[in-house]
């Protein structure tokens, strides 16, 4: 009989406990979760994405998880409480439950922890139970199912109603989503899942698995990586052409006509080499579109609205003053005029179809004395920005400090004992070199002093002007992997990254010095299709800033400078201590700030609940918003975290699979009660919760059964 220790959370009610036989038909779901760690060590059945998606296999909903949906329970009850729990959830309750429990096993990935060999919880705690019942044996009618049942559906649906489970299972299972198994590109859904989408389908499904606090923040060896830009282009759809509707706009074609010395393409990109190079890409639509923006200008999926927007439109501000500013403008004016990017000064009023928006100066680096001119292009109800549709420039993908973790752990399983360095190399003038189209061109003049001039090339400040670099650059990166062998090759905007050995140098004749032998191939590379580049910008060595966390290649650690950490607290600091309201546009800065800090720092995602919160429902970026005391709270919280500096050492954030779990448990938690289960043990407890629990309350309980869970499987089942 159960030694009964007390209760958990209600006077009433004794927490129940139970512990299978093998004659139980807990043999049936042990064999199904079983089932399900094979399904992740096997070949994953191909699925394609859905349709219409532009960025290959970067789109498709994560692998293994249906979108959208509270995680089903795997909660066991005694009979004792089976009368009190039918139906009674309120959250995620439905009376069916799905077949099979390979797909409801899925459902659960959200609350499942699991402890490995060696390794920390994902939420190391100690918690005293005030009470709990010893397991007891617990079939709850003497029905045995067979190994031969489970060949039966039927079998399976006449024994699966008999327990309590039936009443906290969220999902009916003729409703069951399909669970996407499989990375398949679009275009080719009716090809074989290659061994490589195999890997990848069964990377993203393991990703699913990790606690999401971490943010990327886990990695794995082998020579298989996560897709890069270059891999995407492979998938991409081809960059749109100028509608027909924009080029049968009277009036702008009237002044471009008129006016053919003010409209130009220009860009020092040798196109003819850069499109030979790419002759076997195997997306060519999508290397036509780019080549062809290259040679006509590219288009930024704008709808300039004709007949409800102004035909002419200035914006303009007056000369800044400060004269530093003002100068480094006129300095800028005159360099890009040189350039061709800027039309000659065509007077001081604009033609018919032209835009004239704001343009100021920023430092180019948080803090750095070098500036950079930007057109404010979301300036006023009419801004070029809200012409460009937001769902036509999001999937564009940039290779992340994930993509490095990779390369990193890569050679130092093939090359343990080898010094390693890190490379970076910059593209000078990036975003100005890229052309755009004359029906855009119109809307990009500047007035600098009391001049107008056409900026007829890429600008700083367009909602699409990343995604058209983004695009370039990919098909850069694929042509460094693909022919000239630089497989550790990440790139980010303008920055191309990677590591290479510390002692395999090759001289390059332009700087006259040596440099690791894959920053050479790249330069190389950018010499032969023109891309300029500067000595100052070519970096190397053991420790490296990229993208602005400090990386240590045979450390094999990740950290923020102290003083990027420190003027991330500065600004912290002012924002909770400053008596005055903030635009969203700087709420906007700071959140990304933050965000950028979880690189290094994922424990921080609290902070930023109450302060999204505070300005999810807000979109005009020059309203002032106030801060709270409870985001003044958080904010300061993350202060206090941020002054300790604990860097992320790779190789203690190995991420691992199910079948290397030491222990396995499901965890749930609804309005009614709270559970977890032991699959590997035929253990499972239950505590109901206060009948006056409200519904915003039950992450409280979600997070209290995973805690009382860690909290069990550590002192009383030997984890390790």
């Amino acid at each position: 009989s159960p030694a009964v220790n007390g209760t958990i959370s209600s006077r009433d009610k004794l927490s129940t406990s139970m512990q299978c036989s093998h004659h139980c038909t807990i043999f049936l779901l042990l064999k199904r979760t079983l089932d399900t760690w094979e399904q992740l060590k096997s070949p994953l059945a191909e699925q394609s994405l859905p349709k219409g998606s532009k960025r290959g296999f970067f789109s498709a909903y994560p692998l293994g998880m249906p979108q959208s949906k509270r995680p089903n329970s795997l909660s066991l009850t005694g009979k004792t409480n089976s009368e009190n729990t039918g139906s009674t959830s309120k959250v995620i309750s439905l009376p069916k439950s799905p077949l099979l429990t390979a797909e409801s096993s899925f459902m659960t990935l959200q609350s499942e922890m699991r402890s490995g060999v060696g390794r920390t919880p994902y939420s190391p705690t100690h918690i005293d139970s005030p009470g709990s019942t010893l397991p007891l044996l617990c079939p709850m009618e003497s029905n045995l199912v067979t190994p031969e049942h489970l060949q039966s559906g039927q079998a399976v649906k006449q024994a699966r109603p008999k327990y309590a489970t039936d009443s906290t299972l969220s999902m009916d299972a003729e409703t069951q989503p399909t669970i996407a198994v499989s990375n398949t590109l679009a275009k080719n859904v009716n090809a074989l899942v290659t061994e490589k989408n195999n890997v990848i389908a069964k990377r993203e499904l393991a990703h699913e698995l990790c606690p999401k606090y971490l943010r990327y923040n886990l990695w794995e060896g082998g020579s298989h990586f996560l897709p890069s830009s270059a891999d995407w282009t492979e998938a991409a759809s081809p960059l749109p052409p100028v509608p027909t509707s924009e080029l049968a706009n009277p009036i702008v074609t009237k002044t471009i006509k008129e006016n053919p010395h003010l409209f130009d393409i220009v860009t020092p990109i040798f196109v003819d080499r850069f499109e030979n190079l790419l002759e076997s890409h195997p997306n060519q639509p999508f290397v036509k579109s780019v080549c062809r923006g290259l040679r006509e200008g590219f288009w930024p999926w704008a709808d300039t609205h004709f007949g409800e927007y102004p035909d002419t439109l200035d914006l303009s501000l007056p000369e800044p003053t400060d004269e530093w500013e003002a100068q480094f403008l006129q300095d800028q004016r005159d360099h890009e005029v040189f350039k061709g990017r800027f039309s000659q000064p065509f007077g001081t009023k604009l033609l018919p179809g032209m835009y004239c928006m704001p343009i100021f100066v920023v430092p180019k680096i948080r803090n750095s004395p070098d500036l950079r001119m930007v057109t404010h292009q979301s300036t006023g109800n009419f801004s070029l920005n809200s012409m460009i549709p937001h769902e036509e420039i999001i999937g564009y993908p940039l290779n992340n400090l994930q993509h490095l973790g990779e390369f990193l752990l890569s050679m130092h399983e093939q090359m343990p004992n080898s010094p390693h360095i890190l490379f970076k190399s910059d593209i000078a003038e990036a975003y100005h070199l890229l052309p755009i189209h004359p029906y855009w061109q119109i809307k990009q003049v500047n007035r600098i002093g009391n001049d107008l001039h056409v900026d007829r090339n890429n600008t700083f400040g367009g909602h699409a002007s990343g995604c058209n670099w983004i695009t370039f650059m990919a098909l850069v990166s694929w042509i460094a992997k693909k022919k000239r062998n630089i497989e550790l090759l990440g790139t980010y905007s303008d920055d191309s990254f990677g590591p290479d050995l510390s002692d395999n140098l090759t001289f390059y004749p332009p700087y006259w010095k040596f440099m690791p032998s894959n920053q050479v191939k790249l330069l190389q590379l950018w010499d032969e299709i023109n891309l300029p580049h500067k000595e100052s910008k070519q970096l190397f060595g053991p420790t490296l800033t990229i993208i602005g966390i400090e990386v240590n290649a045979n450390a094999l650690s990740m950290t923020m400078t102290p003083n990027a950490i420190s003027e991330l607290i500065t600004a912290i600091n002012d924002f909770t201590t400053t008596k005055r309201r903030f635009t969203l546009c700087e709420w906007q800065r700071l959140a990304g700030w933050i965000n950028w800090s979880l690189n290094v720092f994922p424990l921080l995602r609290p902070a930023l609940n109450n302060f999204y919160a505070k300005i999810s429902d807000k979109s005009a970026p020059n309203k002032y918003i106030c801060v709270n005391n409870a985001i003044r709270a958080d904010l300061q919280w993350a202060i206090t975290h941020l002054k300790h500096d604990n860097r992320i050492r790779l190789l203690h954030q190995i991420r691992w699979d199910p079948s290397s779990a030491d222990i396995t448990l499901y965890c749930d938690a609804c309005l009614e009660g709270m559970g977890f289960w032991f699959p590997d043990k035929c253990i499972s407890y239950y505590s109901p919760v206060p009948e006056s629990t409200m519904e915003e309350h039950i992450f409280y309980y979600e997070a209290l059964c995973v805690l009382s869970a860690i909290h069990h499987a550590t002192d009383f089942l030997c984890a390790p």
